[in-house]
């Protein structure tokens, strides 16, 4: 297993994809604290260092997507998968070691944007302001959203011997949870009451009514437990630094991990690798 880790390893840190896509949350954590940066000198609006933060979570579906499709694609298309077979690595081992190369790529590049984030933020903005607690639950479900999209999408990649097609499976499954997620916390933030306008003697008399589009009962615990449980719900919550349940989220996440991992070192000790 370490002489397998320290291939995959060797192989990431010379792969330019692994510095393109570090590169990339460098540059977008710059991007985020100019804006911010504008909004203070044009506007004086008061930013916080922990609304930005973790706003990279946002962008891990599709940063997962493409580079566990690229990078394991490679294994595929280079017979490198097949080679490390025939010298006697088990499937297993070699499944484990690309699923871990590919979460520190993930990981690492996370911290890129976290650290360019701070030595930029700090100065300007001043520390996180947020509850010390509720900040370090929300940075562990960061990390851990970083394993679940690392496991669904090395899963598929592992899976499929083209590398194109696994590309476009895994960044369209990426987009679909985004859109599906989206579309949960729309239904969930609709409010209990909303404001209607009736005439009463020609003149507009503003009341309040039940608003039919607010869920309520199981429904509503359904909604939210798809949100908690999705990590493209966890990870719009994360973003905008607004957690409902972490632990929840943890647990969530942790156990989703473990459970595509079983399944993807299962179907892979299966596959007819050509």
């Amino acid at each position: 297993m370490n002489n397998l880790l320290h291939a995959d390893f060797r192989r990431l840190l010379r792969d330019r994809l692994f510095w393109v896509l570090t590169a990339v949350m460098a540059i977008w954590a710059i991007i985020l604290f100019l804006n911010h940066y504008s909004d203070k000198i044009r506007y004086g609006e008061q930013a916080s260092l922990d609304s930005m933060f973790f706003s990279f979570a946002v962008l891990t579906g599709f940063a997962s997507a493409a580079f566990c499709s690229l990078f394991t694609g490679r294994e595929h298309s280079d017979g490198i998968l097949r080679n490390k077979i025939i010298i006697g690595c088990s499937r297993t081992r070699i499944y484990l070691s690309g699923f871990l190369t590919c979460a520190a790529t993930m990981l690492l590049s996370t911290f890129a944007y976290m650290a360019v984030l701070c030595v930029l933020g700090i100065p300007v903005f001043g520390l996180f302001e947020g509850d010390p607690g509720g900040l370090l639950l929300i940075f562990a479900a960061s990390a851990l959203l970083n394993l679940v999209h690392v496991a669904l999408f090395h899963l598929v990649s592992m899976l499929n011997s083209s590398k194109s097609a696994s590309s476009i499976i895994c960044m369209a499954l990426s987009l679909l949870l985004l859109v599906a997620a989206s579309l949960l916390l729309q239904r969930l933030a609709q409010p209990e009451l909303i404001q209607q306008v009736q005439m009463v003697d020609g003149s507009p008399v503003v009341s309040q009514a039940a608003n039919p589009k607010y869920l309520t009962g199981s429904t509503r615990i359904l909604y939210q437990f798809f949100v908690d449980f999705l990590p493209s719900g966890q990870a719009l919550q994360i973003a905008s630094a607004q957690v409902a349940h972490p632990i929840q989220i943890l647990l969530y996440s942790s156990g989703v991990t473990v459970l595509l991992n079983l399944i993807g070192i299962y179907l892979f000790n299966r596959k007819n690798l050509k």
